[in-house]
């Protein structure tokens, strides 16, 4: 493949879903392309705003509390994955509204615990389900704590 089709066809690619520099770097090492010829071509892509990883994050995150309901966490596990600077996974971070998350937890927990009275191994089955989906156990603890004693 020429640099120049690798380039239309990671255009596209990009075009499809918001990625990442990572995610666009694997693709290209899919090519067999040169590493002078891939870094030609994410200079290209970043310089056309086909790949800008600060708006990556950004949505990233919004996307996968919102459609995903998972917590900072689990977030900031993924971006880390996708080798993501700390100081962007933070600003990504910081677009998830913290009255959104807090609410969220409330709800994943009363999802899990349909009952009026809750017994203690039924709050700590659903507290530990809502840590498996990456939310900090401390701000569980007082979220769900909060809400049991109003």
């Amino acid at each position: 493949m020429t640099p120049q089709e690798a380039l239309k066809k990671i255009m596209h690619y990009c075009a499809y879903q918001d990625r990442c520099t990572h995610e666009v770097t694997s693709k290209l090492k899919e090519f067999e392309l040169s590493s002078q010829t891939i870094q030609e071509i994410i200079d290209q892509l970043i310089e056309d705003n086909f790949i800008n990883d600060e708006r990556f994050c950004k949505l990233y995150s919004i996307s996968k509390f919102k459609h995903l309901k998972w917590g900072r966490l689990k977030i900031e596990m993924a971006l880390k994955q996708k080798m993501l600077p700390h100081h962007l996974i933070e600003i990504g971070l910081a677009e998830i509204d913290e009255e959104d998350y807090k609410k969220t937890i409330l709800d994943l927990f009363h999802a899990k615990t349909k009952n009026e009275t809750i017994s203690y191994e039924e709050k700590l089955k659903a507290m530990q389900y809502i840590a498996s989906k990456g939310f900090e156990k401390d701000l569980i603890l007082t979220c769900i704590n909060k809400a049991l004693h109003k």
